[in-house]
């Protein structure tokens, strides 16, 4: 299997402001406050087809879709699990899909080059499971908490994309849901 390599551009340090995308946990000292490390905050945006997995929430076995993801970003950002700290808009059940569930990771580097991280994440996950999109997130974004509504729909006859097309051959009627 082949994947594209991240293009990583290392912080400036100290920071002397925080950009849109960075999130920097303070230690408190008794003279005041000091970064412990500056955070950069990537909205995902992902599609699956849940009939292998058991459900979104992390477990070791059977798997879930956020184990097979973060296992994905930690070969790809060369971080680990506890570092990246990978939150999903929602829980699912066991077998269900998904055409839009956004999720958010943070990484200590920032990536110049989004298309490559994107193509490096496709390229390591199973083929039920897609990056649809990827771009950097404010420090106020929350997958969970920045979510306004969950839309579900059925989609019968629709043609949104390749993930779509392979759901759609795979359970010709089934419900799709959304977070917005």
């Amino acid at each position: 299997m082949s994947y594209a390599a991240a293009a990583l551009v290392v912080p400036p340090s100290p920071p002397s402001f925080l950009s849109l995308n960075s999130f920097a946990p303070v230690e408190e000292l008794e003279h005041g406050v000091k970064p412990i490390q500056q955070d950069y905050k990537w909205r995902l945006v992902l599609a699956y087809d849940g009939t292998q997995y058991a459900g979104w929430q992390y477990q070791q076995s059977p798997p879930t879709v956020q184990c097979t993801v973060e296992k994905a970003l930690m070969k790809a950002t060369k971080l680990e699990r506890k570092d990246l700290r990978l939150v999903g808009a929602s829980r699912t059940d066991t077998g269900v899909h998904a055409w839009g569930q956004v999720a958010h990771f943070f990484t200590p580097v920032n990536y110049e080059n989004l298309q490559d991280i994107h193509a490096a994440l496709n390229g390591l996950l199973p083929t039920d499971i897609r990056v649809r999109e990827i771009s950097p997130a404010s420090a106020e974004f929350h997958a969970r908490f920045s979510a306004k509504t969950l839309s579900c729909k059925k989609l019968q006859n629709i043609l949104l994309g390749s993930m779509t097309s392979l759901l759609l051959q795979m359970h010709p009627t089934m419900i799709g849901c959304r977070i917005l």
